[in-house]
């Protein structure tokens, strides 16, 4: 039952719009006056002014509108998967230097992986911060790289060289992605890491960089204001041309099929508000940036800081068990549905000359 979850849909958006009451009202105004009799006989010939109310009127107003907002709610869904790509994208960069720099770059006592993952989160939090931040028309004040040092991503130094006020967007992305990838060079030739290996990794931090890069256009390009504007003043003018054209009937059913179309017209218009704006906080049942955001720093945390037995000895015991007893992969089908269906009973693996476990 899809349509009677409301909860995150359009429809109570469109319900608190004073547009929406506003042109229903005026709809039920000409119905009522209509069958009231306070503009004379039915099918007496009454007319609005000197114009006939001509349904082939009503129709080319109602396809140029459908034509131009499915249109903008098509470009504007697209760029809404693009940004959230983008975004996923940004972060699956990081994940993979952080996974290759963790094998080459953690020295003793000298952390290259994790200080060049600091500098590309860093870079990462302030280009969405940016994003959000131009929605309400401001930007990044000292204040937020305040914050960030308070979580040690930004280094009380660090805030000072990347003042706001002398370094626009695209200039602290392009200065903290180059700091990042100056610190990973510096490791990797102390490492003294094959040449191959070290483009490798640092082409990790520059698609990192080329999709903040992108996401600030993205995020930019927005539908025009000109453009947004006729098509509100299309929707609104047609919607009311159409209120009058079917109030003047008398049918019952008329008034709440005019309340449905109506709720579908102008939710289709609110879908397009929403689609254009996803990162300004308010839409988290489809586009969840801060969850995106807070299980990407988990899991960073986790990749950078876990730490296994094994490394320290050189994997020789896990060799010794491995080599002793190898793991065998084949799985009949009976085995496999039990691992996939998540059934609690243990399987049991008869191994040649080892009792059964349990």
């Amino acid at each position: 039952m899809t349509v009677l979850r409301l909860g995150h849909s359009v429809g109570p958006k469109v319900l608190v719009r004073t547009d929406f009451w506003l042109l229903l009202a005026l709809h039920l105004l000409a119905f009522a006056a209509y069958n009231s009799g306070f503009m004379g006989e039915k099918g007496g010939g009454w007319r609005l002014g000197l114009q006939e109310l001509e349904w082939s009127d009503v129709e080319l107003m109602f396809v140029l509108m459908s034509c131009a907002l499915c249109f903008a709610v098509n470009q504007a869904y697209f760029r809404y998967l693009q940004l959230g790509q983008l975004v996923r994208k940004t972060m699956d960069s990081v994940y993979d230097f952080a996974f290759e720099a963790r094998l080459f770059l953690r020295l003793e006592n000298e952390p290259y992986d994790r200080l060049g993952c600091r500098w590309a989160v860093g870079s990462l939090i302030l280009v969405l911060c940016e994003i959000r931040r131009s929605y309400t028309d401001s930007t990044i004040q000292q204040n937020d790289l305040l914050k960030l040092v308070d979580l040690e991503f930004i280094r009380p130094g660090e805030a000072d060289f990347l003042d706001p006020h002398s370094l626009s967007a695209r200039q602290r992305t392009l200065v903290m992605m180059h700091t990042a990838c100056d610190c990973a060079l510096h490791g990797l030739g102390k490492a003294e890491v094959a040449p191959a290996t070290q483009r490798d990794l640092l082409q990790r931090l520059v698609d990192c960089k080329s999709y903040q890069l992108q996401l600030l256009d993205a995020a930019n390009a927005m539908l025009p204001f000109e453009y947004f504007h006729l098509l509100s003043t299309l929707v609104i003018l047609t919607t009311a041309y159409l209120g009058l054209c079917v109030g003047l009937c008398d049918s019952w059913i008329v008034p709440p099929a005019y309340a449905t179309s109506l709720l579908i017209i102008l939710g289709l218009f609110e879908l397009l508000s929403s689609l254009n704006y996803p990162f300004d906080g308010l839409h988290e049942a489809d586009f969840p940036l801060n969850s995106w955001v807070t299980h990407f720093l988990s899991n960073l945390t986790v990749l950078l800081n876990y730490s296994h037995g094994g490394t320290r000895s050189s994997w020789e015991a896990e060799l010794k068990e491995e080599a002793a007893h190898p793991v065998q992969f084949p799985l009949t089908e009976e085995q496999v549905n039990s691992i996939l269906s998540g059934d609690a009973t243990r399987l049991l693996h008869k191994q040649e000359g080892l009792p059964v476990k349990i």
